[in-house]
């Protein structure tokens, strides 16, 4: 038999990348004061499985807003935005409750943890509402609380832990449901340059070992050194996308 020696050339126009992990098409947020003042506005945009992205801007820009959009937290004026193939618009707000259970994981800069409850606890908490049993929940929170370097003080109340420590909670409390996208607003917003090494640090080594998808909004240019793409915004959309340190 006589091959071809074209038989299995790859077309140049075919998209091999695989599917996103989270898809924004055309996509506005307004807030009317009097007239309409867009925090996104006509956003493309695609994050691709275990990818790094950065999101960089001055204040104002839309990043946190456009974060917001993307965990599902507040709707769109218009376009649409979807997690692992599912359209957010399509889902009541019960269901879209569900899928950020399921699928999104957010790391905000003041922590929010629970007061009263300890470390561990506080990782516990977003399995409280799976069929998971308590010794598997206690187990998990415990491995997370190594994975992020803070085993040891899993016993500990957040009043009793540094700024650094209560985010190193805060990360493994985002990771306890296993979602597709971590999603993290500023989480060095509110630590000396060491400690935001650390965090920065912990969030590359969750991506680099175990493939986790993230989208971090941050102003520190050191930052897009643990980056696969910068994604640049300006006046609420996108103004460019360029390779970061691990582009």
């Amino acid at each position: 038999m006589e091959w071809r020696k074209d038989a299995f050339r790859i077309d140049d126009n075919v998209d091999l990348r695989p599917r996103p992990v989270l898809s924004a098409r055309k996509l506005n947020r307004a807030f009317y004061l009097g007239a309409a003042i867009y925090a996104v506005h006509d956003l493309d945009l695609d994050v691709y499985p275990g990818e790094f992205v950065v999101m960089r801007g001055p204040s104002g820009s839309g990043k946190s807003t456009l974060l917001s959009l993307m965990a599902g937290l507040d709707r769109p004026t218009s376009g649409r935005i979807t997690v692992d193939g599912q359209d957010l618009n399509d889902l009541s707000e019960a269901e879209l409750a569900d899928l950020r259970r399921r699928k999104i994981g957010y790391v905000f800069q003041f922590f929010n943890l629970i007061g009263h409850l300890s470390a561990r606890q506080n990782v516990v908490l977003p399995m409280a509402f799976t069929p998971a049993p308590q010794w598997y929940m206690d187990v998990r929170a415990q491995e997370l609380l190594e994975r992020v370097g803070l085993d040891h003080r899993a016993d500990h109340l957040p009043g009793q832990l540094s700024g650094g420590e209560q985010q190193r909670v805060a990360i493994a409390r985002a990771l306890a449901n296993t979602p597709s996208l971590l999603l993290a607003d500023e989480p060095t917003g509110n630590l000396d340059r060491k400690t935001a090494t650390q965090i920065a640090d912990v969030f590359h080594r969750i991506n680099e070992e175990y493939g986790q998808t993230c989208v971090m909004v941050t102003h520190d240019p050191e930052l897009t050194a643990y980056a696969h793409r910068v994604v640049s915004m300006a006046d609420g959309t996108v103004v460019d996308i360029a390779p970061g340190g691990r582009g």
